[in-house]
């Protein structure tokens, strides 16, 4: 069974966008930017529509509100944005998709979906988000 399969990871529409979601557990490890091997089962999963897509793929990072407690990264910030980075660079290799397509955003703690009142909480606000935005050109 897989992580889309078990609504770990998330994938929604909106017109003419794709959000995946990825919380943190499925994507790295805590405090890390190291690409867990879970993501490329995902990537290899969604490799077909990013490759048929003409679109910019978007990956953000994004943290909980908890001040970060390691020597690698400054800020929460900085995890963020590293790990946007990181996934890119994972499609980039498992899929061939050429560099201009892709933008990497790091949000840190600026943009939860849920409150940062819960450990529960928190940690869905640790995650990756991958969004395929198609082009608007009719035709």
């Amino acid at each position: 069974k897989t992580d889309l399969d078990s609504g770990r990871v998330t994938v929604e529409t909106e017109g003419n966008t794709v959000i995946i979601r990825l919380p943190e557990e499925v994507a790295f490890p805590p405090g890390s930017d190291e690409v867990s091997a879970e993501i490329v089962g995902i990537i290899d999963r969604l490799a077909p529509a990013m490759r048929e897509s003409e679109g910019v793929i978007m990956v953000t990072g994004h943290t909980d509100n908890n001040p970060i407690a390691s020597s690698e990264f400054s800020s929460n910030w900085e995890l963020s944005a590293d790990r946007a980075v990181a996934v890119i660079e994972e499609i980039m290799t498992y899929t061939g998709i050429r560099e201009e397509r892709f933008a990497a955003v790091g949000y840190g703690a600026t943009k939860p979906i849920a409150p940062h009142d819960t450990p529960e909480n928190r940690a869905k606000n640790r995650r990756v988000e991958i969004t395929i935005v198609e082009n608007q050109d009719a035709g």
